[in-house]
């Protein structure tokens, strides 16, 4: 009997990737979407998937979703820095999984994957080298986002305790050719706009194929019951931002901003935003981010998926041509 796979998030940057894969090794594929998604990602191959249009905080629509899956991958997410998003967050990052892990362990599917982020590892205070066996700690270095993220992995924790079969993902920060105004590829468009600023912390990045790689190996080795960091490497805002520059051939962000400046800039951001609304350009959580000096160790999904991460030069290479011609028609 052919498996079958209920995947979120598959119009996604990651999720369009994932669906890819599943195609390609012979996998069945349900995957959910809403009445406004947005399906330029996976146009070519939308007719080979079977898309459920439903809501994953709507607990019996997502009941008829599942109930002729065996296999569960959860990629979608909201993903946001600013504050005013945390109820749209824990709705869906937590209460969302919730319903999910929940309707699995019922269906008894044979597979949960979960997608989370090294976000969810937390931030200590005081340890900058952080791995699998990094344990959380309430910390001010931890975003709004990082502890939504947190909260539904203790809901598949606790599913996993319950009997279901489930493994969890950490993935840094997912570099591929997507939407331009979105995601990753934000950092893509910055370099392209020939902007001016850096920021003086770390990035911990990995290619969105490798990620992609590592749940078609969850699925083949039949782990469960562990957590896997997906990480390619770390590497200075500075140094990205040069690489890219290279291959398209413009100047790269050259004025440095300190850290204490960046806390200036969204604390005025805040009080602007407050006197004439809108969405902040920068917030504390994204300005704690981009100055984070965190390096995170993927040893452990080396070892045990037999992930050979693709160089971050490779990376670059391949998706800066594929994003130039859309980032000209901005």
């Amino acid at each position: 009997m052919q498996d079958k796979v209920f995947i979120t998030g598959a119009t996604g940057l990651l999720g369009s990737f994932i669906l890819r894969d599943l195609l390609k090794h012979n996998y069945a594929v349900k995957a959910l979407c809403r009445s406004n998604s947005n399906f330029n990602l996976v146009d070519d191959i939308k007719e080979e998937v079977e898309w459920y249009e439903g809501d994953m905080c709507d607990y019996l629509s997502m009941e008829k979703a599942i109930s002729d899956c065996n296999i569960v991958i959860h990629s979608a997410a909201v993903v946001s820095y600013d504050k005013k998003d945390k109820e749209n967050m824990i709705s869906i990052n937590v209460n969302g999984t919730r319903n999910l892990v929940d309707l699995s362990n019922e269906k008894k599917v044979d597979h949960f994957i979960q997608i989370s982020s090294i976000a969810a590892i937390g931030r200590p205070k005081t340890q900058f080298e952080l791995d699998e066996a990094t344990k959380w700690e309430e910390s001010p270095n931890n975003s709004v986002y990082a502890k939504s993220k947190f909260y539904s992995e203790i809901e598949v924790w606790r599913a996993i305790e319950e009997g279901l079969k489930g493994v969890i993902l950490n993935p840094g920060f997912i570099l591929g050719p997507g939407d331009p105004q979105k995601s990753s590829t934000q950092l893509f468009n910055y370099v392209w706009k020939k902007s001016k600023f850096y920021t003086v912390g770390n990035l911990n990045y990995v290619d969105v194929r490798d990620v992609s790689d590592a749940v078609i190996n969850v699925l083949k080795k039949q782990i469960s019951g562990d957590r896997y960091i997906i990480c390619g490497g770390t590497i200075r805002f500075k140094d990205l931002f040069q690489k890219i520059a290279k291959n398209w051939n413009v100047h790269a962000p050259g004025i440095k901003i300190s850290k204490s400046l960046s806390n200036v800039i969204w604390r005025l951001e805040a009080i602007r935003t407050f006197v004439f609304g809108g969405k902040p350009i920068i917030t504390k959580d994204s300005a704690n981010s981009a100055n984070s000096q965190y390096v995170l160790k993927s040893d452990k999904s080396k070892k045990d998926l037999g992930i050979e991460y693709r160089s971050l030069d490779d990376t670059i290479h391949w998706i800066c041509p594929k994003l130039a011609p859309k980032l000209s028609d901005l």
